[in-house]
């Protein structure tokens, strides 16, 4: 991890680690990372108060931004906003969000 952060670093770009990276080291990461949260035990008011810009996705939960998640009609996943859980004033530390999708559960009725 600490290798790949440093390469992606030596090119000018930010690394981007997933939440078990910043759950495991914390505030010791370099302040460059973008912490990719996806896990809802990952708290992202903590990770924004220690001063690390994120991407937000949490889980398979009614506003899931997760593609394969088809109990998520598009209204609601548009309707979510990545920064409701976070104070006003550490808003701009969240970047924005993402869809992903597990290629495993897509088949011909997606």
């Amino acid at each position: 991890v600490s290798t790949a952060a440093k390469i992606a670093r030596s090119h000018q770009k930010r690394p981007i680690q997933w939440a078990e990276v910043f759950d495991e080291f914390g505030a010791t990461l370099d302040k460059s990372t973008i912490v990719h949260v996806w896990k809802l035990s990952t708290n992202i008011t903590e990770v924004v108060e220690n001063g690390y810009d994120c991407l937000v996705n949490v889980g398979y939960v009614a506003d899931s931004w997760y593609l394969d998640n088809l109990d998520v009609t598009w209204a609601q996943a548009y309707a979510s906003d990545p920064r409701a859980t976070v104070p006003p004033h550490l808003q701009t530390k969240v970047l924005g969000g993402h869809g992903e999708m597990w290629g495993e559960t897509v088949d011909g009725s997606d």
